[in-house]
């Protein structure tokens, strides 16, 4: 047991080191020097990073169940939102206008009278989609703000744009009657947390689900680990929401 939690230490390590190298990789760089296909690249990286971490962690908090583990969890989920947030501003429209310039020496001549903004299209961003299930805000709300909401590098009206393609169902109903306008973009905002950000409802959202988890129909390696990692993904939940989920 001691040697087995050992090892998933030093794996988490690894793991967590590889995440700083990237963060000081798009970091430390002038962004004019950067290769931003290469950041790109790394901003997959980071996304696999945190499925790995995700299953040693989970691994680790079924040998330790203690509160330094939790912490462990969410120092990590704040390095790597942190580090996609920074990667997703040196990949958008006004990250890229030093490229543009140094590239526009090279164009045919017709090609010059096009504005830079004719030629700029917004970056595609892989964020969650939230269709206005309860059990899903927190997750969206947390990516949306750490890549969208907090990006200064964005306008408004890109903010509002990206948070509309992320909208479906219920939670798309609400932004209907609201004109696609940078003015708008802070009261759409506003107008889904005061719908989701309901504490006693996420709560009881969250509870509801641990109740109607479907039971195994035959024995599975990978059919165990998802019923853990959703039950885990939920308990985390009711634990960021303040509710005691040791007894």
């Amino acid at each position: 047991m001691a040697e087995q939690g050992a090892n998933l230490v030093k794996r988490r390590g690894i793991i967590k080191g590889q995440l700083t190298r990237v963060y000081n990789y798009v970091t430390q760089l002038p962004v004019e020097v950067l290769d931003f296909s290469e950041c790109q690249a790394r901003g997959q990286k980071i996304k696999e990073l945190w499925g790995e971490f995700d299953v040693v962690q989970s691994e680790l908090e079924d040998l330790d169940g203690s509160e330094a583990q939790l912490q462990e969890r969410h120092a990590f989920e704040a390095s790597y939102y942190r580090t996609l947030a920074e990667i997703t501003k040196r990949i958008t429209p006004k990250s890229t206008r030093t490229m543009e310039a140094q590239l526009l020496r090279a164009e045919p001549n017709h090609a010059r009278g096009m504005s830079s903004q004719d030629k700029v299209k917004l970056p595609t961003l892989d964020l969650s989609k939230f269709d206005g299930t309860y059990s899903q805000w927190l997750l969206f709300r947390d990516t949306f703000q750490a890549l969208v909401d907090k990006n200064t590098v964005l306008e408004n009206i890109q903010k509002f744009y990206y948070l509309k393609s992320c909208l479906h169902g219920n939670a798309a109903q609400i932004l209907q009657s609201l004109e696609m306008s940078a003015d708008n973009y802070a009261t759409a905002w506003d107008l889904l947390k005061s719908r989701y950000e309901n504490k006693r409802l996420l709560i009881y959202h969250h509870i509801q689900v641990l109740f109607e988890v479907n039971s195994l129909m035959k024995e599975s390696a990978s059919q165990l680990r998802k019923l853990i990692d959703d039950t885990q993904k939920h308990l985390r939940a009711l634990r960021t929401l303040g509710e005691p989920t040791d007894s």
